[in-house]
């Protein structure tokens, strides 16, 4: 619905945090996905989304909600470049806005990472590419997608 699309007309790759791993630290399923997706179906955009209220982006920001999970917090190690820039945000900042903070540094974060595959790269230099970082807000039914600079702001405006 918020792609206006058909069945089949977008390859989706789904993964807790939408963290999207370095090639060079991880070589598995989103690798094989990017991959596929550029190099059999030719896709020209890839959307880095993530979304508010994520528990993956919570667990970044205290990381004792992934105890006992100890595959989730390797996993969430690809996004540890992510914590760190908030972590040089001034500390008297809300956990809601280190939260909404966090969020779309995930996201600019993964979008870092997938420019370290080689299909990526390759398409990227070629011009066959184009990437985006979105952040799509639960409560407010509204994507905000990230400008050259990292800035977010929402598409078509807030909705009504």
């Amino acid at each position: 619905m918020l792609m206006q699309s058909r069945p089949g007309e977008i390859f989706i790759e789904r993964t807790p945090g939408n963290i999207v791993p370095k090639y060079s630290d991880h070589v598995g399923g989103v690798t094989a996905s990017v991959e596929y997706a550029l190099l059999a179906l030719y896709v020209p955009l890839i959307i880095v989304c993530g979304h508010t209220d994520c528990g993956v982006v919570k667990a970044l920001l205290e990381p004792d909600q992934a105890a006992g999970m100890p595959a989730l917090q390797s996993w969430m190690r690809h996004s540890l470049a992510s914590r760190e820039r908030l972590l040089r945000e001034p500390r008297d900042i809300s956990t809601e806005e280190k939260l909404r903070l966090l969020t779309e540094y995930n996201v600019l974060t993964q979008l870092e990472n997938l420019q370290t595959h080689p299909a990526v790269a390759a398409a990227l230099s070629r011009g066959d590419l184009a990437l985006q970082g979105w952040v799509y807000d639960i409560a407010a039914g509204s994507i905000s997608a990230a400008d050259a600079s990292g800035r977010f702001e929402v598409l078509g405006g807030a909705p009504e």
